[in-house]
């Protein structure tokens, strides 16, 4: 039985790989790459991740955790094995519920979607950004019709984030945040002689980086194993453990 296991371990990390790729590529678009690469992009995008998604959904990887169901019950629930068997069956059932070209052509047009938004949000014009967002959320919308048994829509593409979660208890949180944040913000901003809001101040980025090492070091980071670069929007993506780009 256990051959079975690596051997699914084996297929899950061919795909893990094809998804590392890809997110370097995409950290690329947003760091380094010249903007008129964006549709090729979006196509490299688009290939690697229909070539993840089919091998994901493959019906040999079903097979596989059928055969590992015994395996996975003689193991601690919270073990490496149990777990991953588990967690990957989940996974399965939820992305071959999904057409391989939706999913293409959602990363094709989420990438698409970015130098668009990046110019939009240097002339403040987010009419110009519409089209983009309709054509994501219109597929975004259709993915979630794959689905059923859930509560609310949300429900859905929350579950891909944070799993088990519900809108209902991500409401509650801010319901709560709201009662009592907001009336702490008023009282600050009545007060004087506090600090002064920031908002449309410039920092420079020099300043930025500096500060941001001193808490990357603080950390502990390897200096080997990662990188800081600017970018219009922050995010931490990479290729591994030792491959990390802020």
């Amino acid at each position: 039985m256990s051959e079975r296991f690596e051997e699914l371990r084996g297929k899950l990390a061919e795909i893990n790989d094809l998804g590392r790729a890809a997110a370097i590529l995409a950290w690329d678009q947003q760091v380094k790459m010249p903007p008129k690469g964006a549709p090729a992009r979006a196509e490299q995008l688009a290939t690697i991740g229909r070539i993840a998604h089919t091998k994901f959904t493959d019906p040999e990887i079903g097979r596989l955790l059928d055969d590992l169901a015994p395996f996975e019950d003689a193991h601690d629930y919270d073990s490496f094995e149990a777990s991953l068997i588990r967690v990957t069956r989940k996974d399965w059932e939820k992305s071959r519920k999904v057409p391989t070209e939706l999913r293409v052509e959602m990363s094709r047009s989420s990438s698409l979607a970015i130098p668009v938004w990046v110019e939009a949000r240097k002339n403040n014009d987010f009419a110009a950004f519409l089209p983009a967002l309709r054509q994501n959320l219109d597929l975004r919308k259709r993915y979630i019709e794959c689905f059923d048994g859930f509560d609310e829509p949300y429900d859905v593409v929350l579950d891909d984030y944070e799993r088990g979660m519900k809108t209902a208890e991500v409401r509650q949180i801010f319901d709560y945040l709201k009662e009592h944040q907001a009336p702490l913000v008023k009282e600050v901003a009545a007060t004087t002689g506090g600090p002064q809001p920031t908002r449309g101040r410039h920092f420079d980025l020099d300043k930025q980086k500096q500060f941001e090492l001193e808490v990357i070091g603080r950390f502990g980071y390897d200096d080997q194993a990662w990188r800081l670069d600017p970018t219009v929007h922050p995010f931490a993506t990479g290729g591994g453990i030792d491959d990390i780009r802020l």
